[in-house]
């Protein structure tokens, strides 16, 4: 009978034991390391609108309608609150990480 490669044997020694997988969001299925990718790009798009806010002035479209004008003002704030949610969900999906690799053990 021929291996399955997405559900390989169980081995002995944790060298030889595949990552853990976890469904993120209950929408995918991740390794630990294509999670940390993920939220790294997040991180550095939050940065960059943190820094777009302070670096440059607000474009004059920015400041045609009070909706745009409001929405330029608190872009930065907005980025740095999801920035903070972000790191408490990250803690909690590496806390279920390390107990799904611990099971595996």
């Amino acid at each position: 009978m021929p291996e399955n490669p997405y559900h390989p044997p169980a081995t002995s020694s944790p060298e030889q034991r595949p990552p853990a997988r976890m469904k993120v969001w209950g929408l995918f299925w991740m390794y630990r390391s294509s999670y940390l990718t993920l939220q790294s790009i997040v991180f550095i798009t939050l940065a960059a609108l943190v820094a777009v806010r302070c670096l440059f002035e607000a474009p004059e479209i920015a400041l045609q309608t009070p909706f745009r004008q409001t929405f330029w003002e608190y872009l930065g704030w907005g980025a740095v609150v999801i920035a903070i949610l972000e790191v408490g969900e990250t803690l909690v999906v590496l806390g279920k990480f390390k107990a799904a690799e611990a099971s595996n053990d």
